[in-house]
């Protein structure tokens, strides 16, 4: 302490009612301190407590305090402080992770929970001082090593290059020694930390770790205040508050006196700018404004005039000099108005986390408005800023050049090279291209006219909620401008469409660099993704042409193009690998495949070739030379730090955002699926070819024969250079399955290569977001832990503390995010690919910790009632509703997959891995028609959803109650009330207040008999320890006396009865009553759930409710008596 400003400690052994002893010592020493003990959320009591568990605490110099602020994030394995200086802010993270003896599942939890703190506040320094358990430098290949150094590396952190190597830990018995406690900071300030030591010769440090020194260089001036940081505030419309019919007919009587001039193209435009005019000003007028930017609280006009009272009365109070005296009367009105605004504040505060709440109850799973929304609040630190940006080793570091930079990056990557590789072939195809517009210009064909009935279509399909485009304009503008608005609408495309021309005002665009996250550098311009704002109207236009060509579209798309297809998964891209590796293997093969990626793919489509494509897929005469026109004179300006840069022009790349680009990129790499598909080259599962599988841009090259797969890469890498894109060659891989050679032998004797450099060869791929191992006939050994990582960020993303129970969310809040969104994430494409029984008992064990850690109960409480508390499906349940469903969707569409479903059932045997049969054993599982049967009749999609949902709820339900009745432990829940999908009263009236589902907590560990009583302590040590009640001593402590029995608690408990009975009586009876006041069995299952009884019927909502209340507060109330007499003990 006397050298040292901060200290961090793991393992410091304490449990929560030990605190005191720190804090203390730190006190005395004019020190501070944050402590975390592993009974934080569940406090142990000090009567008969265990040995000392793990535990972490920082400490802090009072010296510095004002330079503290102390962070309330992640578990008793982290404890977090911000230290500021007058430039930087450091996070400082005191880790303790789990050590070998736990699970791996354990270790990956802590990194990822660390890892959303981390990104929650990424614009501060990491540093983390921590007992890692695992080495960055060690030669074994241990599992922790491995994450460690990949969470380091994904998180950008760096152990300082002269970090010491001594050892930092000895084992007590001389076994082994290792470096494991490190101190790590941001790459990108990795100078700050300097003079590390390992404090070798410490006579009283008894601990098996030595202890990490450093030096952390800091600058503090003498100025106390640091200057915020400021904020642009952005106003826009609050459609949610619209007064819809005032404008309506605003807008009504304003657009009757437009005049549209369609003699000239150019007054087209004029008319547009005077309509988007009208519509802005309209909507600002019919709905109030929401402030973008500024910092959002409870508000209304009764806090305001109590605010405007308080302030009133406080400045009363000081002109009279601030007297002190409770009972003066300046002093009284002050404290009181004082409370008022406080008791105002909490009671808005509660409504809107109500309201939170209620939203999230009445979310979807599609619904990632709301998602997003939750996480914002979770990481309410503020989003990531980039403050430097990196261009060919240039850094820009102000907003202004920042913008620039964009801009030149941006006009680079939408020029086309002045020195094509085949300059021949360019010459022709724009030769091509001017040669159809002058042949169509001169056709005579039908103008193309568009009805009203349609445009309000498009319009209903638009998405709301968007950002606006440059001139103020959002798909509600059109939406609530009823049919005048309509019509002018319809009147403007069809002028558009008359002079076969686009207005330029529809072709300018926004760019915003879009962060693509996963670990990617923030300073580097490839991390990002360019995301175009398309202007609305011409978002219309568009909508509206393609709805008129689409048809024409699908006829010539290839069936193996899976992306951007209207009721196509893109995930059924992947389903051709997995059937074409196990015929493979059923056949004995080795099969060879190629991940093609092309880089920044719709950047860079030429225009010429595209429109050439487009023409051959039958889109000719008017539809064309719109097309045409579209991509000529393209626009885009860079929005960067609330301005925008000066225009460049688009003059090659589809923008993403928009409406025709994903259908027009299909039709640009078309002709290579095609090609390669005439030619036979590719696997096939016996008549059926899957040799090209894509998504989009994401193109896989299947064979079993190498030279053919050479062939094949040849054939794309020509086709690239031909259409001038790039293949990366960094990251197109090569992965061959069923071989007993590893990738460093494939690599040594097979070499695959594109153009003159050679492919990798490697073990896994991430292919369309599914994980893909060679090592396994499943393919499954990344898949699940990443799976399972996902889902753990995710969930923490969410809920962040609310994920430990009794310190958070309601459950039935959190089991809500869990369903709608974490289960969808953790399942995402597993339904694709067959699982070993290893990997769904992998799945099975997270799931089950987590619903139990959610409602705070112990890792022995029964599953089956940790599943029927939340009315949730075991996670195999949920995979097989998926599975079935895409088997569902396969047959009802005419497909690959359909063709690849009727050879597979028709041709394997019932000990095939196929995936067809694998779906055909879980349709027999579950008494649904034969796979076959599903084929030749398939089902609607509703029809076939509520079929499986039904027949799969009422199998696991079975299963779950049987499981239930077999647990003594669950005697007293009522099983028969327990519905899937439906969440327990208990969990239900609780409400969002914290001090509810505290007391709720307890009573369900009551009511599963999780409740550490004496004759559980007896029981678990074998009989050494003495089952008699330490607070009456006049019997065994079971869950009966501690209710109903046990007189050292009969005042608390007779309260709360006689609050029953005035609750009960008057709906049940006196004789009912007593009936259940002369049983302790029926009192207690009164306490813990009382609609086991035959009158619980007759109890309205309001009675259940108080009932909950009253009888979660008596066993709140004996625990917490019980509690206090041991600790005087």
């Amino acid at each position: 302490m006397k050298t040292n400003s901060v200290i961090a400690i793991q393992e410091h052994f304490l449990y929560n009612c030990e605190k005191s002893k720190l804090e203390k010592f730190c006190s005395e020493n004019n020190w501070s301190c944050l402590i975390k003990c592993v009974d934080d959320t569940d406090p142990i009591s000090n009567y008969a407590k265990p040995r000392g568990m793990a535990g972490t605490a920082m400490l802090w110099s009072n010296k510095i305090t004002e330079k503290i602020t102390v962070l309330n994030e992640g578990s008793h394995r982290i404890s977090a402080v911000t230290l500021s200086d007058d430039i930087l802010d450091f996070n400082l993270y005191c880790v303790y992770m789990p050590c070998q003896n736990y699970s791996m599942d354990l270790f990956e939890s802590t990194l990822d929970e660390l890892g959303e703190i981390m990104t929650k506040y990424s614009n501060s320094t990491t540093i983390i001082l921590g007992d890692m358990n695992a080495s960055v430098n060690r030669s074994k290949g241990y599992r922790q090593d491995k994450a460690l150094k990949s969470f380091l590396n994904e998180k950008h952190l760096s152990v300082p290059k002269d970090y010491p190597e001594e050892h930092t830990y000895y084992h007590h018995g001389g076994k082994q020694s290792s470096q494991i406690d490190y101190i790590v900071i941001s790459s990108t300030q990795i100078d700050k930390i300097s003079d590390i030591k390992v404090m070798i010769d410490e006579p009283l440090n008894t601990s098996s770790h030595r202890s990490v020194q450093a030096t952390l260089s800091c600058f503090f001036s003498t100025s106390t205040t640091k200057s915020g940081k400021s904020i642009s505030t952005l106003k826009k419309v609050n459609w949610k508050k619209l007064d819809n019919e005032k404008y309506e007919q605003l807008l009504q009587q304003r657009l009757s006196y437009m005049f549209i001039d369609n003699s000239i193209f150019s007054f087209i435009e004029m008319s547009c700018e005077e309509l988007f005019n009208i519509l802005t000003t309209t909507a600002f007028e019919c709905a109030p404004t929401i402030s973008v930017g500024k910092r959002k609280r409870s508000w209304n006009s009764v806090l305001q005039q109590l605010c405007k009272q308080s302030k009133d009365a406080h400045w009363k109070w000081k002109s009279l000099g601030s007297p002190s005296d409770i009972n003066d009367p300046a002093n009284r009105k002050r404290l009181d108005m004082k409370r008022e605004l406080r008791k105002l504040q909490r009671q808005l505060n509660a409504e809107e986390r109500h309201s939170l709440y209620q939203n999230i109850m009445d979310a979807h799973s599609g619904d990632n408005a709301t998602f997003y929304k939750i996480i914002r609040r979770q990481r309410q630190s503020g989003k990531r800023l980039l403050d430097c940006l990196i261009i060919d080793d240039v850094h820009f570091d102000t907003p202004d050049l920042i913008r620039e930079a964009w801009t030149n990056y941006f006009t680079d990557l939408s020029t086309p090279s002045e020195k094509p590789q085949n300059q021949q072939y360019r010459s022709q195809v724009e030769l091509d291209r001017i040669l159809l517009q002058d042949i169509l210009e001169h056709e005579d064909e039908k103008t193309i006219e568009f009805d009203i009935g349609t445009i309000q279509k498009c319009i209903s399909k638009m998405k709301t909620g968007k950002a606006t485009d440059q001139f103020g304009i959002s798909a509600e503008h059109f939406k609530y401008g009823g049919e005048k608005t309509a019509k002018i609408l319809t009147n403007l495309i069809n002028e558009a469409f008359k002079f076969k021309r686009v207005p330029q005002c529809f072709k300018e665009g926004i760019v915003s660099p879009l962060f693509k996250g996963h670990g990617k550098p923030i300073c580097l311009p490839k991390s990002y993704r360019r995301i175009t704002v398309s202007p609305v109207m011409g978002k219309l236009m568009e909508s509206v042409h393609l709805c008129l060509e689409e048809p024409k579209l699908l006829k010539v798309q290839s069936r193996l193009q899976r992306g951007f297809t209207a009721g196509v998964n893109p995930t059924f891209a992947a389903l051709p690998l997995t059937e074409a590796i196990i015929e493979a293997k059923e056949l004995g093969q080795t099969l060879f495949t190629t991940f093609v990626d092309a880089s920044s793919a719709f950047d860079v489509v030429w225009h010429a070739s595209l429109l050439k494509s487009i023409f051959k897929s039958g889109i000719s005469g008017q539809s064309w030379q719109i097309l045409n026109d579209w991509y000529t004179n393209m626009s885009s300006a860079v929005r960067w730090e609330g301005k925008l840069s000066t225009s460049f022009a688009e003059l090659q790349g589809v923008r993403q955002g928009s409406v025709w680009s994903p259908s027009v990129y299909k039709l640009f790499v078309n002709p290579l699926i095609k090609k390669l598909e005439s030619e036979s080259l590719g696997f096939k599962i016996g008549n059926v070819f899957v040799g090209t599988p894509m998504c989009a841009d994401d193109l896989l090259l299947i064979s079993s024969k190498p030279d053919e797969l050479q062939t094949m890469i040849s054939y794309t890498s020509h086709f690239a250079e031909t259409e001038e894109y790039n293949i990366s060659k960094e990251k197109t891989k090569v992965m061959i399955w069923n071989s007993s050679l590893n990738c460093n032998l494939w690599n040594q004797m097979e070499k695959f290569h594109i153009g003159s450099e050679t492919l990798e060869t490697v073990e896994n791929y991430k292919h369309i977001g599914i994980d893909r191992d060679s090592r396994e006939v499943e393919a499954t050994r990344t898949i699940i832990g990443n799976r399972l990582k996902t889902a753990r960020q995710t969930s923490y993303a969410l809920m962040g503390s609310g994920l430990h129970g009794l310190n958070g969310l309601n459950p039935e809040v959190s089991c809500k995010l869990w369903s709608t969104y974490v289960v969808p994430r953790l399942l995402f494409g597993l339904e694709i690919v067959n699982l070993s029984a290893k990997d769904i008992s992998r799945l099975d064990i997270f799931c089950n910790n987590f619903l139990k850690q959610i409602q705070n109960l112990p890792a022995r409480a029964s599953n089956a009632g940790a599943y029927l508390l939340l009315g949730q499906l075991p996670i195999i349940a949920l995979l097989h509703k998926k599975i079935l469903i895409t088997f569902g969707t396969i047959a009802r569409s005419d497909s690959v997959e359909n063709d690849l479903a009727k050879r597979q059932l028709s041709t394997k045997g019932k000990n095939s891995k196929s995936w067809f049969i694998r779906a055909d054993k879980i349709l027999k599982q579950y008494n649904l028609p034969c796979a076959s049967e599903v084929l030749l009749k398939p089902e609607t999609k509703y029809k076939w959803k509520m079929k499986v949902k039904k027949c799969i709820d009422n199998f696991w339900s079975e299963k779950l109650f049987t499981e239930a009745k077999s647990k003594p432990s669950l005697r007293y829940l009522n099983i028969k009330n327990c519905k899937i999908g439906v969440v327990n009263s208990i969990w239900k009236s609780a409400g969002s207040e914290q001090m509810c589902i505290r007391k709720a907590c307890y009573k369900i560990k009551m009511l599963l008999d999780t409740y550490i009583l004496q004759y559980h302590r007896s029981k678990f040590s074998n009989g050494q320890k003495t089952s008699i009640c330490p607070l009456c001593e006049e019997g065994t402590e079971h869950l009966e006396h501690f209710l109903v029995v046990c007189s050292a608690l009969t005042s608390i408990r007779d309260i709360f009865i006689s609050k029953l009975y005035t609750v009960v009586v008057p709906k049940i009876g006196t004789v009912a009553w007593t009936d259940i006041c002369v049983s302790n069995s029926k009192m207690i299952q009164l306490i813990l759930d009382c609609s086991r009884f035959e009158w619980y019927h007759v109890l309205e909502k309001n009675d259940i409710n108080l009932v909950e209340s009253i009888t979660r507060s008596l066993c709140y109330s004996l625990h917490e008596k019980r509690s206090v007499l041991l600790e005087s003990k």
